[in-house]
C-alpha cells in the first residue's frame, strides 16, 4: 500500500513538473512572440519612413527641376 502510495505521489509530481515546464515553454515562446513582432513593426516603420524620404527628395527634385525650365521660358 505504502509502495503504490508513493508511485503514485511520484507520478503526481511529474505531472505537476512537466505542466510547469510546459507553462515556462509557453511562456518563451511569447515573450519570443513579441519581441518578433515589435522588431517587424519597427522594420515596417523604417521602410514607411525610408519611402516618405524618398518622396520628399523626389518632390525636391521636380521642384528644382521645374525652377530650371522656367529660367529658359
Amino acid at each position: 500500500r505504502f509502495e503504490k502510495d508513493a508511485a503514485v505521489q511520484r507520478e503526481i509530481q511529474k505531472s505537476a513538473d512537466e505542466i510547469q515546464q510546459l507553462k515556462n515553454t509557453a511562456s518563451s515562446l511569447r515573450g519570443e512572440l513579441e519581441s518578433l513582432r515589435f522588431e517587424k513593426d519597427a522594420a515596417v516603420q523604417r521602410e514607411i519612413q525610408k519611402s516618405a524620404d524618398e518622396i520628399q527628395q523626389l518632390k525636391n527634385t521636380v521642384s528644382s527641376l521645374r525652377g530650371e525650365l522656367e529660367k529658359f521660358t
